[in-house]
């Protein structure tokens, strides 16, 4: 689930429309302080050896685009899910944690069971109890969230797109390019947003399937389907979803696609089965049959997913808005999800 940056019992400071506008600005300044911070840390546990990512949530998505990156820069990077890794010792070097409100308990519970090791701790609030219980500790800025993820999501895969290229060679993106790219999108997507809307609207069922790079906006696409317009939601990778989840499409199903060529061709067979479908892509040219076509922005493909979800944070605001539903606390928020964030 999402992680307000409010303590438990708090409303969030802004709607889910003002965060979505307001993620080109705060990845400005989310990345001038994880510039800081990466200068004045020490990294070099982090640059050789095994490194095991953990969060939950939104913040399980946004760590998957820095994992891949690391593995194709020849390091040894996994991304390990919170209950596994708090019943298991001895699978890294280091280790960093994610947490945006840095009180998720299972977060918390994955801190004790690595007494000893090394550990770093990505987060927004630096009185939280991840923050106060690691020496490593990561910012991703200082504003407050919305409730229902929004830039804390972007500001989480900006941030561990800078690490990953702190600690290990390859392609370096301009983050200002970025955040530049992703305030253009708010413009430039405005009338796609309003046709994926009266999709999400009108459906059902979400699928929500993409190509290995950007399984971040499948996985956060199905969350805010769930969270914020309250749909059954799935997130399948492509080739996955090719081995049998597709099978109950039918009519009332949405599926949205982000990728290139399979997906394309997926997004005409599925419009072909009675489901609508969207692709968002960076692919300028194909059309495929009966299917809505959202075109991106080309960027680095660590960057991608910041691009990807910005006309689907549109079109969910607009559904959410349609359907009169107001895009705020969780209604069914779990006593046992969030630790006290005071001393």
């Amino acid at each position: 689930m999402s992680e307000p940056s409010a303590s438990a019992g708090e409303p969030a400071t802004l709607s889910f429309v003002e965060g979505v506008r307001a993620q080109p600005e705060n990845l400005r300044e989310a990345a001038a302080g994880m510039r800081d911070a990466l200068a004045a840390s020490d990294l070099e546990p982090l640059r050789e050896g095994t490194i095991v990512f953990c969060g939950i949530g939104a913040s399980w998505h946004a760590l998957l685009p820095s994992v891949r990156r690391l593995r194709l820069a020849g390091r040894r990077a996994f991304a390990v899910p919170a209950p596994e890794l708090a019943a298991t010792r001895g699978l890294a070097d280091a280790y960093v944690l994610i947490s945006q409100s840095g009180a998720s308990t299972e977060i918390l519970e994955v801190l004790a069971s690595l007494e000893g090791e090394r550990v770093y701790a990505l987060g927004a609030r630096r009185e939280s109890p991840l923050a106060r219980a690691v020496h490593d500790w990561l910012p991703l800025g200082e504003r407050a969230d919305t409730a229902v993820s929004t830039l804390s999501y972007t500001a989480t895969l900006q941030a561990l797109g800078m690490l990953s290229e702190q600690i290990a060679d390859g392609e370096r993106v301009d983050w200002s390019e970025v955040a530049e790219l992703a305030g253009e999108s708010l413009e430039r997507h405005r009338d796609d947003a309003e046709l994926l809307a009266q999709q999400l609207v009108g459906c059902s069922t979400l699928d929500a399937v993409a190509a290995a790079p950007a399984l971040a906006s499948a996985g956060e696409t199905g969350l805010l389907g769930r969270e914020a317009l309250r749909l059954p939601a799935a997130a399948e990778e492509t080739r996955q979803y090719l081995h049998g989840p597709l099978e109950p499409v039918r009519e009332g199903f949405l599926c949205l696609l982000f990728g290139a060529a399979r997906e394309l061709e997926l997004a005409g067979a599925l419009s072909g089965y009675g489901a609508a479908s969207c692709v968002v892509t960076a692919e300028q040219s194909a059309t495929p049959f009966g299917a809505h076509v959202i075109r991106i922005a080309a960027c680095a493909e660590l960057a991608a997913p910041i691009l990807q979800i910005v006309p689907v944070q549109l079109a969910v605001a607009a559904a959410a808005a349609t359907l009169g539903l107001p895009i705020q606390e969780l209604t069914r928020q779990q006593a046992d999800t969030k630790a006290a964030s005071a001393p």
